[in-house]
């Protein structure tokens, strides 16, 4: 979205630190994190076209991710995924074209953040050995993604914008599926204002947080900032980007907050995943 609007937006700094593919690999970046897939051993057993579309998603992911919006993996995490894949189907690169000829459906549901992305890999597939398989990628948000997959056993991948916690994993185990999981791009949250906004380009920690919480206006937030509404725009409460965003600026665990601090959190725009944790 910021790639597509970025003429009519200001990219803001976060504790001083911009996101780009440094530091946002590096972790710098307070809003960087990963990106995943997750599907299961059972799956990929059972349906060839969903071992060949996560073969080709992880040979060409890197290649095209810039163009899409985000940031490479780095050559490490893509060997450890590549790995994983040739562990759940016993396959290597030299042996993948036994998978084919392959034909039928691969449904993706969850992260809006994620779903570009397999779409494009599914558009580019589907002319690269795939023409048989329809390839259909449901963007419903990584949480409401997640109950999909593991409790109602939807979907033959699982699309998320943050990794599949321990609540999560015991979700999927009860209904017998075991997620496996791969790390196909890196995302550094951008966060952003109107062009038109002429005295803000960065933002700390602590100013996020009343920014998203207490504060009504900006000069709420800094006295030198004008006494206008603060607007937020922000994605739903069912969103793994929403999710990661609350638990990283606010902490993951109670002990870390403050309780003043903890009710204004879940006053104001929890997400259903803190809400849950």
């Amino acid at each position: 979205f910021y790639q597509n609007n970025a003429d009519s937006l200001t990219l803001l700094s976060v504790d001083g630190v911009q996101p780009d593919e440094q530091t946002v690999e590096s972790g710098e970046y307070l809003l960087a994190r990963p990106l995943y897939v997750y599907t299961s051993n059972a799956i990929i057993a059972e349906k060839n076209q969903v071992a060949a579309f996560l073969y080709y998603y992880l040979s060409n992911v890197n290649q095209q991710i810039r163009d899409i919006g985000y940031f490479p993996v780095s050559q490490d995490a893509l060997t450890q995924a590549q790995d994983a894949w040739s562990e759940a189907t016993g396959l290597t690169g030299g042996t993948v074209e036994t998978l084919y000829p392959v034909a039928g459906e691969v449904q993706s549901v969850g992260s809006s953040t994620v779903a570009p992305i397999t779409q494009q890999m599914a558009d580019e597939f589907a002319n690269t050995g795939g023409q048989n398989v329809t390839l259909t990628v449901n963007s419903i948000g990584t949480d409401a993604g997640i109950r999909a997959f593991c409790i109602d056993r939807q979907g033959d991948i699982l699309d998320a914008s943050r990794a599949m916690d321990a609540i999560d994993i015991d979700a999927c185990a009860v209904k017998g599926r075991q997620p496996l999981e791969f790390h196909v791009a890196n995302d550094g949250i951008p966060l952003v204002v109107s062009s038109e906004n002429d005295f803000l380009t960065g933002v700390t920690t602590d100013q996020l947080k009343q920014i998203f919480t207490t504060a009504q206006n900006w000069s709420d937030v800094d006295p030198s900032w004008p006494n206008q509404p603060i607007l937020h725009f922000i994605p739903s409460a069912d969103s793994g980007t929403l999710d990661f965003f609350v638990a990283t600026v606010f902490g993951t665990t109670l002990e870390e907050q403050d309780p003043e601090d903890l009710i204004a959190m879940l006053g104001a725009n929890v997400s259903s995943g803190r809400l849950r944790a």
